[in-house]
């Protein structure tokens, strides 16, 4: 169950549709209430700013998937609704959604969000350690275009942490197939497990867990760092992770800086795709 918890408690994450019987039961279930902020029809989800879950989760804004299609029907931006959120340990989905008063028909606007970077400003020149105990500093990978994203190695859900990493193992796959373009690029995955995630375990983590990676760091690093360092880069990115037990609560981020060192592009959740960033790279390298 805290696992269960641990990965779903997490900001602006995409919410697979499950694909389990709707008579299994044994998952757990809570009781959600929000405002529709947007609806996407071809994916069958909702984008809720929805009100904090007692003992499962804050209060957050989200996309959820809904298990029925049928139950959008008479749904708008603006309204406020319930609903029963499953979860299961891979998937997440509402149910029994019920509009309980309804709207205006106009998307509220989205809440803001706190300490988030702004996109063309220089990002600091961090310090962090990487995967072969070695000091690195985001100023090193001036002149190449720099893919970062976190993640920690004991995330036990694959649609959080393992997903960002098989993102960037199709990444890295398709840049290998432009050599002009991999030449001019860099990919760093950042853990935020400090105390565990040491350079030696990220290591072992590249040569178990990413069947993908080429065994060389040449293009992409894995790097951990101090508390402290830690911290500053989290906080930057707009990152929020808290420890519970051997798991954390965490979000997701993942940035783009070109090769002047700014912030070109900021992922948030994990709704986004390796043909994404590929596309940005392109985008960056023609310039």
């Amino acid at each position: 169950m805290n696992k269960l918890r641990t990965a779903w408690i997490a900001g602006f994450v995409l919410l697979s549709v499950a694909c389990r019987s709707a008579e299994e039961t044994g998952n757990p279930r809570y009781e959600l209430s929000g405002k529709v902020i947007s609806i996407d029809g071809d994916s069958n989800r909702l984008t809720i700013a929805h009100e904090e879950i007692p003992g499962f989760m804050q209060a957050m804004t989200m996309p959820f998937a809904v298990r029925d299609p049928s139950e959008l029907k008479g749904v708008s931006p603006g309204d406020e609704v319930e609903a029963t959120l499953v979860v299961s340990d891979e998937r997440s989905w509402l149910q029994d959604l019920v509009v309980r008063q309804k709207g205006t028909g106009d998307p509220p606007p989205l809440p803001p969000i706190p300490g988030e970077p702004i996109l063309g400003e220089p990002v600091p020149d961090f310090t962090l350690v990487n995967q072969d105990g070695e000091p690195i500093r985001i100023e090193q990978y001036r002149g190449q275009a720099l893919v970062i994203t976190f993640i920690y190695t004991r995330c036990p859900l694959p649609e959080f942490c393992p997903r960002m990493t098989g993102h960037f193992a199709m990444l890295d796959m398709a840049l290998q197939e432009e050599p002009t373009l991999h030449s001019k690029t860099h990919l760093l995955t950042v853990s935020f497990d400090h105390e565990y995630d040491t350079p030696a375990v990220l290591r072992e983590y590249a040569s178990t867990k990413i069947p993908e990676h080429s065994g060389s760091f040449e293009h992409w690093e894995l790097a951990t760092g101090s508390k402290e360092e830690i911290l500053a880069i989290t906080k930057y990115f707009g990152l929020t992770y808290v420890l519970e037990l051997d798991n954390f609560i965490h979000s997701l981020r993942t940035g783009v800086i070109d090769p002047e060192g700014r912030l070109r592009e900021v992922y948030r959740g994990n709704d986004w795709e390796p043909n994404d960033v590929l596309a940005d790279l392109r985008r960056i390298a023609a310039e």
